[in-house]
């Protein structure tokens, strides 16, 4: 668990918040979900435009992993009021 010396000064049930809870993993773990999202994101507008009929298989099967890869990392948030059930793997 990271935490920095400055930490020494708060309360307990905080510093073992921020131990657990590290800042720094956190915002790394957000920019590697946008970059997942941003890979994906290109896949599924590739499969939008115009496919030729021999790679409307491939294309789709590149399109429906991507679907679940974003359903998966919905997953998380599954008690939250916006989360829809349609989402869920």
């Amino acid at each position: 668990m990271a935490t920095g010396p400055w930490t020494a000064y708060l309360p307990d049930p905080l510093r073992l918040h921020i131990a657990r809870y590290d800042p720094a993993r956190v915002l790394r773990e957000v920019e590697a979900k946008r970059c997942i999202l941003d890979a994906l994101a290109s896949d599924v507008a590739q499969f939008s435009g115009g496919v030729e009929q021999q790679k409307f298989a491939e294309r789709m099967a590149t399109w429906a992993k991507a679907y679940a890869v974003l359903r998966l990392l919905a997953l998380p948030y599954a008690d939250h009021p916006d989360y829809q059930e349609r989402w869920k793997p």
